[in-house]
């Protein structure tokens, strides 16, 4: 029998629930997507872009849903402000494909739940590391899902200075 693990509170949001998981808003989550929301977070502003929301949710959701960061930046050419949500993946799992499928389902949810409530945010997908771009997204079914769901995505890195790679062809 294994001893009851304490709970440690890491963020508001997020609980330890073992080494590898927390708990939080959107169920168990491993610790290494939390690691790669903050990558691209950090990515975010350095960029020069501001977060406004960590978690960005969805409103009339049922479930509540949500996607990983709200962001917004002055466009100062424009005199407007570019607003966005970005949905972070790894696309590390065994199969890219089925990661992809996944990816995908989230993003049309996603896209049309952003059209009703936000419909001037534009939602991304980040997408780790540059091999999974040009693993997937640079073949046949990535060319396809991008054309057919018109998935807009950025590469990000774990390096802490690369800038992010926004529609990389």
């Amino acid at each position: 029998m294994q001893p009851k693990q304490k709970a440690i509170i890491v963020r508001p949001q997020y609980f330890f629930y073992s080494n590898a998981h927390l708990i939080g808003r959107k169920g168990l989550i491993c610790l290494e997507e939390i690691k790669y929301h903050d990558v691209v977070k950090n990515a975010l502003i350095r960029e020069g872009w501001t977060i406004t929301h960590d978690p960005y949710y969805f409103v009339d959701t049922d479930p509540q849903l949500s996607t990983d960061i709200g962001a917004e930046r002055l466009m100062a050419a424009e005199n407007a402000t570019q607003k966005i949500v970005v949905e972070v993946k790894s696309f590390l799992e065994e199969s890219q494909v089925v990661e992809l499928e996944k990816a995908i389902g989230q993003y049309g949810l996603y896209r049309r739940f952003l059209a009703k409530q936000a419909p001037k945010r534009t939602l991304y997908l980040a997408v780790l590391p540059r091999h999974a771009f040009e693993d997937i997204f640079s073949r046949q079914v990535g060319l396809e899902a991008i054309e057919e769901f018109h998935l807009l995505l950025f590469v990000y890195s774990l390096l802490e200075n690369e800038p992010l790679v926004w529609n990389p062809q």
